[in-house]
């Protein structure tokens, strides 16, 4: 348990050396925001796709009805 609680430590203060570095900070931030990024370009197309097949649909309905 105490080897465990040590080894966490250890890593804890490497991760905190690695952010102090500015590049690999960057980087990280630029890798987590182009992931973040993606997620809300597939959120927002997903939301805005369905809404396009509702109003064709919904279109072609109309246009059938006439």
């Amino acid at each position: 348990m105490f080897k465990l609680r040590q080894s966490f430590h250890l890593h804890k203060h490497a991760s905190s050396n690695r952010l102090r570095d500015g590049s690999l900070e960057f980087s990280h931030r630029a890798v987590h925001f182009r992931a973040c990024f993606g997620f809300w370009l597939l959120a927002v197309v997903f939301v805005h796709g369905r809404w396009l097949l509702v109003g064709v649909a919904f279109g072609n309905a109309i246009r059938k009805g006439a």
